[in-house]
Formats: C-alpha cells, structure tokens, sequence
C-alpha cells in the first residue's frame, strides 16, 4: 500500500493542470474503494466557500438522474462552507459522518431532493476528511459508501491525504506563478505597445520640425552669430531627439516582435561606409577624424537595417564622447566564422562600474557628451538585442580618459 502512495505521489507531480489533479485523486480513490462514490470538493476558506470538482464511483447515467431530481448542476457549482465542517477538514483525520446526505448537505440542497437521492443511491455510511497544508484547508474528500460496505483502513487514506496536501500546496504555488508571469507579460506587451505608438506618432511631426530646423540653418548664414548659434543648438536638440525617438521605435517594435529579420550577404565595407555617410556631419562639426581599417573584402550574413542601427548608435556614441579634434577608428578582424568590428574613440572613458552597466535596461548608464549632448542608454541595449539575434557578442573595453572601444561579433556569409 505505501509503495503504491509513492507510485500516485509521482504520477500526480507529473500533472501540470490542478483540476486533471482533482480529476486523478477520485479515479485512484475510486479503483481502491469499491461500492463508494468519492467527491473532491476544492475549499476556498477566505471566502468560505467549496466547489464540486470531481466525482468518481457513479455512472453518468445516474448522476444525470441525480441533476435532473435536484435540479442542481453538482460539477463546478460553489457551495457555502459550513463552519463547523472546518473542524473536521483541519484534524486530517477521516471521520465517519453520522447525520447521513441530509445533515451531510447542511440545507445547501432541497430536503426533499436530499432524501430522494439518498435513498436511491443507497448511501450506507458517509466519511470526509479535508486536505490541509500549514493549518490551511485546499481541499476536502468525502465517500459515500454503498451496499453495507465500510471503509477500515483510515490510515491509508490519512497518510494519502498528507501527501495530496502537499503537492496540492506546490501545484498552487505553482499556478500563481504561472499567472503572475501571464499577467506581467500582458503589462510588459501593453507597456511595449503603447511605445511603439507613442514613438511612431510622434516620428512624423519630428520629420517636420528637422526639415524647418534644417531649413533655417542652411538659410541663416547671413544672420547674426547669435541667431545661428541659437538655429544650429536648435538643429542639434532636434537630431539627438529625433535619434531617440528612433530608438525608442525600433526597441519597442523588437519587444513586441514586429521588427523583420531578414538575413543576406551583405559587404561589410559597404554597410560601414553608409553609416558613416550618417554621422559625418555630427563627426564634422567636432572635428572628429573618422577612419576604417579593413584590410580585404568581407561579406557578412546579417540583417541589414539592423546592423546599420548599431553601426550608426555605436558611432554616434564615439563622436558624443570624444573631445573636438579627437579620432574614431572603425577596426575590422576576422576569423573562421566571424567577422569582429571594433570602434575606438579617444574620448573621455569609462569607469568599471558604468561599463558594466552599459548593456543592462534596469541600469541607466546615460551620461552627458563632450559637449552636453544628451543620451538615454537605450541603443546600447539596441545593439545588444540585434546583435545577438545574429548569434554574435558585443562588449566594450574603456579606462577614465583614456578613450573606449566597443567591439562585435557578426558572422561570416
């Protein structure tokens, strides 16, 4: 008998769905019992109530025959529970319940319903016992047993108790969890959503305040210096907000999973040089040297819009930290299966602490540029996404003063 609990302890750790759980204890209940028709009736005892959830020991003809005379649905229906029933649940003891169906319903079914059934069913003698955990009932079990048969061996069903208390506590811990991680994967889903509709309602009206900033800056020339100082600061607040405001775009997008991935064999000078085209001017107006090393031709196999956004943030991010006059050199190494792009800067550095927060979305690890110019930390954590969707690394090596490289992996085609 106890090698046989073991054998249904396993068997019900191995069920994933808590009312199959249910379902399974009254069938091997049942298989054990002959003459008994068993009932699992789930306790909440915060809201004090219970609720039929499985039946085994009858066929369906006549449980059929019991609805119809009752005119009660049992399966699923929730029922008050009844206060003094609690002290027999909390003593996991099985008790031989005296007062018979009609004292055992507690005036929850119409009297006249109770004795009809009873008498049909030929109910001999009824036992309950509950299904308790650290002084908390889960659940409660009842046999009715028919035909003069008597159940003897409580200890049985006392020690299978015990056990089903226990799994029952770590199924229930575990289907909390389980919708505790629906319900903040809807939230995180909605939070993403909402960016992406923020950010891409908000692109077109930026589109149009850069074409009249940038309006204004090419046909200021002839102004006073103070107005072209205050039209190229305008134009600069506008780039960097606009930068954003495409990062912001792009990362929502790739969280909610609406970002195509499209792989082909691209060259890896190609895709560089386009990227600079893109920050040249930023480059210009510090007098940023930008320069590449790339000693032969080199196909990748990558996506290209998004190797281009990591290109142009990690060139971005160079230009935004290096003094006027400084260098950003773009390195490029290879090996058998990947391709390793390298940018260096000469700029102002990082300590350990921030480079060990730079790719991490609960870090902010934004800091101001040589000149201000302002960041959120978010294409880091760009570059970090679309890299790894190329099965690649990034990391970045740096020293306070003494300059910065990021380096990545992208395969070979």
């Amino acid at each position: 008998r106890f090698r046989l609990l073991n054998n249904l302890m396993t068997e019900m750790l191995e069920i994933d769905d808590i009312k199959n759980i249910y379902k399974f204890i009254t069938s091997c209940l049942s298989k054990h019992y002959p003459d008994t028709i068993i009932l699992f009736n789930s306790i909440d005892e915060g809201n004090e109530e219970t609720c039929l959830e499985a039946i085994s020991g009858i066929d369906s003809a006549l449980l059929s025959k019991i609805i119809n005379i009752s005119k009660i649905n049992l399966l699923g229906r929730k029922f008050q529970l009844c206060p003094r029933y609690t002290e027999f649940y909390k003593s996991c003891k099985l008790v031989n319940f005296n007062g018979g169906l009609v004292e055992f319903s507690a005036g929850q079914w119409p009297f006249y319903a109770t004795k009809i059934i009873e008498k049909l069913l030929g109910i001999y003698k009824i036992y309950t016992i509950g299904i308790t955990k650290d002084n908390l009932i889960y659940a409660s079990l009842h046999f009715f047993t028919l035909n003069e048969y008597e159940i003897t061996d409580y200890n049985f069903i006392e020690t299978f108790v015990k056990q089903a208390g226990i799994i029952l506590q770590i199924k229930q811990v575990e289907k909390a969890l389980k919708e505790s991680e629906q319900k903040l994967k809807k939230l995180n889903s909605t939070k993403d959503k909402l960016f992406s509709i923020i950010a891409h309602d908000l692109r077109s009206p930026f589109n149009a305040i850069l074409g009249y900033s940038k309006l204004l800056k090419d046909e200021c020339s002839s102004c006073p210096n103070d107005n072209i100082n205050n039209i190229n600061s305008l134009y600069k607040s506008v780039n960097m907000t606009k930068e954003l405001l495409e990062n912001l775009l792009l990362w929502a997008n790739s969280q909610i999973e609406e970002i195509k991935f499209e792989q082909k064999s691209l060259s890896l000078e190609s895709l560089i040089k386009q990227s600079i085209n893109v920050v040249e001017q930023s480059a210009n107006q510090k007098k940023i040297a930008l320069n590449y090393f790339i000693e032969k031709k080199i196909n990748v196999f990558v996506d290209e819009e998004m190797i281009g956004t990591i290109l142009r943030n990690l060139l971005s991010n160079a230009i935004k930290f290096t003094h006027a006059n400084g260098n950003v050199n773009i390195k490029v190494d290879c090996n058998d299966k990947f391709a390793q792009i390298s940018i260096s800067d000469s700029g102002i550095g990082m300590n350990k602490e921030v480079i060990n927060n730079l790719f991490r979305l609960d870090k902010k690890a934004s800091t101001l540029g040589t000149e201000n110019e302002k960041g959120s930390g978010l294409g880091l954590i760009l570059c970090k996404e679309f890299v790894e969707k190329h099965g690649g690394k990034i990391w970045a090596k740096s020293e306070s003063d003494m300059g910065s490289t990021f380096s990545f992996t992208l395969p070979l085609a």
